[in-house]
């Protein structure tokens, strides 16, 4: 669905940068919807825990 390397990306955005969902939708031209499945995709998959 996504790729790990987009998952890092947006993740890094949120929780290293402490950017908003909507901020992070419009630096990579997404919904927001879509940051936020991306950031549960992160949990799911370990790559960040909460």
């Amino acid at each position: 669905m996504y790729t790990t390397q987009e998952i890092v990306r947006i993740s890094k955005l949120y929780y290293e940068l402490g950017l908003t969902q909507q901020e992070i939708s419009e630096i990579e031209n997404i919904s927001r919807p879509t940051v936020s499945r991306i950031l549960d995709a992160a949990v799911k998959e370990g790559i960040v825990t909460r």
